[in-house]
């Protein structure tokens, strides 16, 4: 909370106090590779979404997106610390649902260029034979 608050002021500057570590020896590397992976998901959704022409609502500003994430805080009945977890899981989920939509939609592309194809070639040998249209 200390942070949102401070980054709400404009006030905050991190410092590296481990400039002569390993990252990945870090005690905090693994959320640093969960993040990144969670971010690339987003990434991933977002790229789909563009793609696919599905308009994204974004908040305002970072204000409206700090007063939402405390709106978030208060409506749960779980620590504020296990938030991460569930963001992470509903991202996993909804890349796998898009993943799956996706090659969907690309199958039915696939199968109507195939009826398409199979149409011409069902009216060329009709008219080649004289019998349509």
């Amino acid at each position: 909370e200390i942070m949102n608050i401070i980054g709400k002021l404009d006030a905050l500057h991190f410092v590296d106090l481990n400039a002569n570590e390993q990252p990945f020896s870090l005690t905090f590397a693994n959320w640093v590779k969960r993040c990144d992976d969670t971010l690339r998901r987003i990434s991933t959704i977002k790229e789909e979404c563009k793609r696919l022409k599905v308009n994204l609502r974004t908040p305002k500003n970072s204000t409206v997106f700090l007063d939402n994430i405390e709106a978030l805080y208060r409506s749960r009945k779980k620590s504020n610390s296990l938030y991460f977890e569930e963001i992470e899981k509903k991202i996993k989920d909804k890349e796998i649902f898009i993943s799956e939509q996706v090659n969907l939609l690309r199958r039915m592309h696939e199968d109507l260029n195939q009826l398409i194809q199979y149409k011409t070639v069902l009216s060329k040998a009709a008219s080649v034979i004289g019998g349509g249209k």
